[in-house]
């Protein structure tokens, strides 16, 4: 697989390590992210990305470009901008690796030194909304510490919706796209109960597939433990009004987003979560739960504490004569050169790689 993400087995080596630190040492005190993201196009072997909307992304940015619906879902990358930063145009310092279309979205990495969440602030994730959100990202050349929280518990793809007179209920959004009105699966998305008497939502899938409901399908897994692929958790899917009592259907739960952390040391003592939403009942009606989402984290040192880093599946619910599907479980996965310790839920992946070393590009031999 073509990759430019820090790894050693890229094909296009990344050459800015954990970044200058030009931008200094930051503390975030705000709830809402507030890092540079818009939609974007490019070609790949190209070095230009065409934004959907002027920004203030800025030259010397670096950037992750992420593939989040549509053709080639879950692809990703490392870039920089090299000039056109305030434009809708950037010059990049590379050749894309992929190609990005309809559904791809790019986000800015400020240049630290220290990155801290502090103690009793929670950061929120912008919620995906169809053309981009759903991710929090930093890269810092010396730490980040998590004292508080990061939280992208149902900011990845939306549950289906549904509309009056049980008519229109749709399947939850997945890595295709958003759903039509039928049972199955929408890929990762949860099918639709489109009949209020005998069906339920079925929950979203990622790191594992969505839990059926009565008479739909569960959303599929997606992705890879390695986050080479790198995906949000699915939408539950919705319900058709329960009980015989006519009015609007009952939406399906949003899946988890997706956090990003890059720094020589990372420090978790209070939380990171990209849990899924869970389901709603009402009568004999029930939707989906969302599934959970995706946290990726490269560095030397990392430091996990007990079950502080989540992306667990939201819960399906229960009516008065029906039950939805619960989603499935996000990913977690680390890349590191010295140590990981601590634990996860669901259990971290790890993979130890001499590339992540403050000078790149530089090999080390264990």
């Amino acid at each position: 697989m073509a990759q430019r993400q820090w790894r050693s087995d890229d094909t296009s080596p990344w050459g800015f390590a954990f970044g200058s630190g030009a931008d200094g040492s930051v503390a975030i005190n705000t709830s809402s992210d507030g890092n540079s993201n818009t939609s974007c196009t490019g070609t790949s072997g190209t070095n230009s990305l065409s934004l959907g909307a002027a920004s203030t992304f800025a030259n010397g940015n670096l950037l992750i470009i992420h593939q989040t619906q549509g053709t080639g879902a879950g692809n990703w990358e490392l870039n920089r901008i090299t000039s056109g930063g305030g434009s809708t145009t950037l010059t990049l310092t590379y050749n894309l690796i992929n190609t990005y279309g309809t559904g791809a979205q790019v986000y800015a990495l400020k240049q630290y030194t220290t990155v801290t969440i502090n103690s009793g602030q929670t950061l929120s994730t912008n919620a995906w909304n169809g053309s981009q959100g759903g991710i929090t990202a930093f890269i810092a050349n010396q730490s980040i510490t998590v004292t508080g929280n990061i939280v992208a518990n149902g900011a990845g793809f939306r549950g289906g919706t549904s509309t009056v007179n049980n008519s229109n209920e749709i399947q939850g959004e997945g890595y295709a796209g958003l759903g039509s009105h039928a049972t199955g699966a929408n890929g990762n998305g949860g099918g639709a109960g489109i009949d209020f008497q005998n069906q339920s939502g079925a929950g979203g899938g990622n790191g594992t597939a969505g839990t059926n409901g009565v008479l739909t399908t569960g959303g599929t897994t997606y992705g890879n433990s390695g986050l080479t692929t790198l995906d949000f958790g699915g939408g539950g899917g919705a319900s058709a009004y329960g009980g015989g009592h006519g009015g609007a259907g009952i939406v399906g739960a949003n899946g988890g987003g997706i956090v990003i952390l890059i720094a020589p040391q990372i420090t978790i003592t209070g939380s990171i979560t990209t849990n899924g939403a869970n389901g709603t009942a009402v009568f004999e009606s029930a939707s989906g739960g969302g599934a959970g989402g995706s946290i990726l984290l490269k560095g030397q040192t990392i430091t996990l504490g007990s079950n502080l880093a989540t992306a667990l599946a939201g819960s399906g619910a229960s009516g008065s004569n029906v039950s939805s599907g619960g989603g499935g479980v996000g990913r977690i996965h680390a890349d590191y050169l010295l140590s990981v310790s601590g634990t996860t839920n669901p259990t971290i992946d790890t993979r130890q790689d001499p590339t992540l070393v403050t000078t790149a590009p530089f090999f080390l031999s264990f």
